[in-house]
C-alpha cells in the first residue's frame, strides 16, 4: 500500500473512531455563575478544582466537565473572567 494510505488506515481513522466516542457527548453540564466567591456557594462533592478562567483553564474545565467531572472554575475578576482571552 502507499505510505499515504497507511497513514488514513492506522492514524487519522482511529483518531476519528476514538473522538466520536469521547464520553462527554452523553454527560450533562450545567453551568452556574456567581457573583462573587462565598464559600456557602461551593458544592461538597467536587472532584476538580480549577484556579483561572484563561485558554488553559477554561479548556481544562470543559474537557473536565464534559467527561463526567464536576469542576469548579475560580477566577479573581468578577467583572471579567477569560484571563488573557478577552
Amino acid at each position: 500500500l502507499p505510505q499515504w494510505m497507511l497513514i488514513i488506515l492506522f492514524a487519522i481513522i482511529p483518531f476519528y473512531m476514538w473522538l466520536s466516542y469521547w464520553p462527554g457527548r452523553k454527560a450533562k453540564v450545567v453551568p452556574i455563575r456567581a457573583s462573587a466567591f462565598s464559600p456557602d456557594k461551593v458544592p461538597s462533592n467536587l472532584d476538580t478544582i480549577v484556579i483561572g478562567s484563561g485558554s488553559g483553564g477554561s479548556s481544562c474545565s470543559n474537557i473536565l466537565a464534559q467527561s463526567g467531572q464536576k469542576v469548579l472554575l475560580l477566577e479573581q475578576h468578577e467583572e471579567r473572567t477569560g484571563g488573557c482571552t478577552h
